[in-house]
């Protein structure tokens, strides 16, 4: 046990540290990773540490366009036809009540689309992109 701080003594950090790099601080009960990205960033691009809501929009988001049919023809065709649950339309309205049914998220704005998207007749609407800026 002589490893660990006595009384009176100064308190050391216990530390382990993993086969994968990442270290596991005993003391402050912190988790550091140390290890290298996936993708380095350019010279002169600012890092950002992300948020815990971040994994938790993304998903909402690809739920939302998983439930996203494709666009209808002229007499309606589609079956089953569009709902409000598996519509053909991207509405500005219907991004943010997906993403603003993520506990923790108190505003959301959206930069684009601007305005509502409509699929093309037996088309679908895919996500290409997606970008998740948060404030802290």
């Amino acid at each position: 046990l002589g490893h660990l701080p006595a009384a009176g003594a100064k308190a050391e950090r216990l530390a382990v540290e993993r086969a994968d790099g990442t270290q596991i601080d005993d003391i402050a009960r912190q988790l550091v990773i140390d290890a290298a990205l996936d993708e380095v960033p350019p010279n002169n691009t600012q890092v950002y540490p992300g948020s815990d809501l971040i994994l938790a929009v993304k998903d909402a988001v690809e739920s939302l366009f998983a439930a996203l049919g494709p666009g209808d023809t002229t007499p309606p065709t589609r079956w089953p036809a569009p709902t409000s649950e598996t519509p053909a339309d991207l509405q500005l309205a219907l991004i943010d009540r997906y993403v603003m049914s993520v506990p923790g998220v108190h505003n959301v704005v959206i930069v684009t689309p601007a305005a509502a998207v409509v699929p093309a007749a037996k088309q679908q609407i895919v996500l290409s992109a997606l970008y998740i800026h948060h404030k802290v």
